[in-house]
């Protein structure tokens, strides 16, 4: 089974890989090979919950008892079986051939065939009577995720918004401004056979159907980086001019700081700042395709500045639980639990103050976060507000004439997702990724 992509999806599920490394994908030449490794992982590990439910109903053996490459054949299985339209036989064959021990094969082929038999066929809690048991159980969110979205959405928000962290993201491009307009780079993508759209921001360009970004058009050029149109919208909200001096706090991977370079024209200054090295390499890696100029990137702890710079516009795209991103990080709602943030509003009211220390009169501070609970968001931010009354809050949909557009287009929520200086954009709303933005000016 070698260079198959069950057996590639297995072995990264195992060894708790990413689905993008080159070296788990050699040995598959097809691109619909590759493309299907990425489905089967990022798949099964958003929907490892719902799958669990299917094994244990199914399974003689509790999952927990099961090795590693064994249970993560059959969520493979099960997998293809609920989501992929794949035939139910090609399914459990090519699983069960991922296995090398008889005995494994023979009780993998049990499960699935067994569930295969019974698709979907397995007691879910009522709707009505648990609505946060059927939801976690459907859509495969732990139970904390699924009370907080009712509590903010309402069970109708927040089943789209679990449903919606569920689907593919999709591909969304910002174009480099100094290099090309979005006209110029649609009309290369429609040259190379490409399928899309204008997107919401005045940047923002949409690609039907995906597939590896270094093989569009321009991408060795720097004529475009990857951005989802909701992270595009908070370069937008910073407004920086040309001649400015920008600082980006917490800069990695390197998108908002390009776009905020690319909005003043390449002229005047941007700081991006990291608390380690390895991710300020990523910020220097995408200026440097981006052929950006203006922008010096450097290794700090950005809650212990030790230097008395002053800037025009401050960016503080905090650390945060990213609830506002599930669907592009699989893994995410696994691993993050309801008491990390308290610890993450503490690092976000300090890195709010000490960008507040750094911000020029008349100067703007943007704080943006991509989760959706309200202790990160809207606690954190009047909270700040309350200590700084020489700060004037500022609406981030009048940021600009394109985030202006983007509102237009409902990108932002209204109230009650909107307050003092702040909106967010909401995934089920919006269709895009999740995010906080909050604006305000100082004083002069």
């Amino acid at each position: 089974m070698q260079g198959d992509p069950r057996e590639v999806a297995v072995r990264i599920l195992t060894e708790r890989g990413d689905a993008s490394r080159g070296s788990y994908l050699q040995g598959l030449g097809d691109p619909r090979d590759r493309a299907l490794v990425q489905e089967l992982v990022s798949g099964t590990r958003k929907q490892r919950g719902l799958i669990d439910r299917h094994l244990a109903a199914f399974s003689s053996r509790p999952t927990g008892q099961l090795p590693a490459r064994l249970l993560n054949a059959l969520r493979v299985g099960v997998f293809q079986l609920l989501f992929t339209g794949i035939p139910a036989y090609a399914a459990v064959s090519s699983t069960v051939g991922c296995l090398s021990r008889r005995g494994e094969r023979a009780f993998a082929n049990g499960v699935l065939r067994a569930a295969a038999s019974s698709l979907g066929h397995v007691d879910m809690p009522s709707l009505d009577e648990d609505p946060v048991g059927y939801a976690a159980a459907r859509y495969s969110y732990p139970r904390w995720i699924i009370a907080l979205f009712i509590r903010r959405f309402g069970l109708t928000g927040a089943l789209s918004t679990c449903f919606l962290g569920n689907e593919p993201p999709p591909l969304a491009l910002r174009v480099n401004s100094l290099l090309a307009s979005r006209d110029q780079y649609l009309g290369m993508l429609g040259e190379a056979g490409h399928s899309a759209e204008p997107g919401a921001m005045g940047a923002s360009v949409r690609v039907r159907g995906g597939g590896d970004v270094t093989k569009l058009p321009g991408f060795a050029e720097g004529l475009f980086v990857v951005q989802d149109e909701g992270a595009t919208a908070i370069g937008e909200a910073v407004a920086p001019l040309p001649g400015d001096k920008v600082w980006d706090v917490c800069a990695a991977p390197g998108g908002k700081t390009t776009h905020l370079s690319e909005l003043m024209e390449g002229q005047g200054e941007v700081l991006a700042t990291d608390v380690d090295d390895s991710r300020v390499k990523m910020v220097n890696e995408s200026v440097g395709r981006l052929r950006l100029e203006n922008v010096s990137a450097q290794v700090m702890d950005a809650t212990k500045p030790d230097w008395s710079r002053r800037f025009n516009r401050i960016l503080v795209d905090a650390p945060c639980s990213g609830l506002g991103v599930l669907r592009r990080n699989p893994d995410l709602r696994w691993n993050r639990r309801l008491s990390d943030i308290p610890r993450m509003v503490s690092r976000q009211a300090a890195l709010l103050e000490s960008a507040a220390g750094c911000l020029l009169p008349g100067g703007t501070l943007v704080y943006s976060t991509c989760t959706l609970t309200e202790e990160e968001n809207e606690g954190v931010w009047t909270a700040f507000l309350g200590k700084h009354p020489g700060l004037e809050p500022d609406d981030p949909a009048r940021g600009s004439g394109a985030d202006a557009a983007a509102a237009k287009l409902g990108l932002y929520a209204g109230p009650p997702f909107a307050g003092p200086g702040y909106r967010y954009i909401l995934p089920h709303l919006s269709g895009t990724d999740g995010f906080f933005v909050a604006r305000a000016a100082k004083r002069g």
